[in-house]
């Protein structure tokens, strides 16, 4: 492989330094002079509905070819820890993986500065390696330019315990940004339907309309000669039969 691997973490975001955006939609301050690292993780998390703090070291990260694919992971992971050890790179940088239902967050431990955050939604696969349990990896999928072809990238990471509690941690993080997608989608649809309701109502003046009368069945006209049973002579052949004795 001829592609470039990053070994280091990205530099802190700059619009999020200190200000930590929590589900309700408020901002919370971090002090940047804390060094409760965990602890302060910890408490940010509990202003969503579902967080996991789980201490990690960053590996290195490298653009693939897919957004998903076990072995495509496993070959990534392989691939980026020899990188390593070829050109001697030990140094890892320690954070605090802050796994909520809105995004992932690295968080330096001593500054409390997010470092990286990934929205769950842009988080497409996610493994353990098959020899390692403390390794583990995940894809990203980025559009940096619109009607573009996206970028996927493998992100490595070495937990401090078992690499699996992490990836339990996404897919709960996973399934609940799913469910909470959809529960939107349906209010949304609630909303559109009683607006559509409430300007028919306001068009109408806020009554039904009466239903139109129906038309009347249609008549069948019947003849004099069709309602007289055919063994009762017509007045015709009566009278005639009359002026016919009176001469005899």
């Amino acid at each position: 492989m001829d592609i470039p691997i990053q070994f280091d973490m990205i530099s802190p975001i700059e619009e999020n330094k200190t200000l930590i955006e929590t589900k309700d939609g408020s901002s919370r301050r971090i002090n940047p002079f804390d060094q409760s690292g965990a602890a302060d993780a910890a408490a940010l998390g509990r202003s969503f509905a579902f967080s996991q703090v789980h201490t990690v070291r960053f590996c290195g990260s490298m653009e693939v070819k897919s957004n998903r694919g076990e072995q495509l992971v496993q070959e990534t992971i392989q691939h980026i820890m020899a990188a390593r050890a070829l050109h001697n790179v030990f140094r890892m940088f320690e954070c605090q993986m802050l796994v909520t239902e809105v995004s992932v967050r690295l968080v330096d431990p001593g500054s409390q500065v997010a470092r990286s955050e990934f929205p769950v939604s842009d988080i497409s696969f996610w493994a353990v390696h098959k020899d390692n349990d403390r390794l583990f990896g995940f894809i990203t999928v980025t559009s940096e330019v619109p009607d573009r072809k996206p970028k996927f990238v493998c992100h490595v990471f070495e937990s401090n315990s078992s690499a699996e509690d992490v990836c339990v941690s996404l897919a709960t993080a996973n399934k609940m940004a799913f469910k909470a997608l959809m529960q939107q989608k349906a209010t949304e649809g609630r909303k559109s339907m009683q607006k559509h309701y409430s300007v028919d109502g306001a068009e109408g003046g806020g009554k039904s309309k009466p239903r139109p009368p129906r038309p009347p069945p249609p008549q069948r006209t019947i003849s004099l000669q069709e309602s007289m049973p055919d063994d009762v002579p017509s007045q015709g052949d009566g009278d005639e039969r009359k002026v016919e004795g009176s001469e005899s």
